[in-house]
């Protein structure tokens, strides 16, 4: 499976269901939020995911569980250094597996957890929300049934 985390595999139902999303949840964020845009063409678009979009999509979904607007955490989330982190993750590279939003720029980062939190805080302004990629990866490869 190792080569086969970019290949779009999964339907959208079964994408849903291993993101933690309701299916019209994840149509919305595909047709009118543009998550993941460079698939969606008019009125078409791919339905079926790839292992590493559907670990995007749960990362969307952790953040706009903790407040963040929709529009936002797929800005924060839906571009190339994201993607290639979770792919990195998914084939066990030693990768740094925090990523920090904060929620004053709309931004995100990467940390790696042996940096100094406190100096990451206090250059945030003292709040950040962090996602551990990794838990977001490990949630995904349980609801696909994909072992290691």
């Amino acid at each position: 499976m190792i080569n086969d985390f970019e290949k779009k595999l999964f339907d959208m139902d079964t994408a849903a269901k291993a993101a933690g999303c309701p299916f019209p949840t994840l149509a919305s964020w595909r047709l009118r939020g543009g998550l993941f845009k460079d698939t969606v063409t008019g009125t078409k678009h791919s339905k079926f995911f790839s292992v590493t979009e559907i670990c995007v999509t749960r990362a969307v979904k952790v953040l706009t569980s903790a407040g963040v607007s929709t529009k936002d955490a797929i800005e924060a989330l839906d571009y190339a250094p994201v993607h290639l982190q979770f792919f990195a993750l998914l084939q066990g590279a030693a990768v740094s597996n925090l990523f920090g939003y904060h929620r004053d720029d709309k931004k995100g980062f990467f940390f790696d957890p042996k940096d100094h939190f406190g100096e990451i805080l206090s250059k945030a302004g003292g709040v950040i929300i962090v996602i551990d990629l990794a838990a977001v990866v490990d949630h995904v490869r349980t609801a696909l049934q994909i072992k290691e």
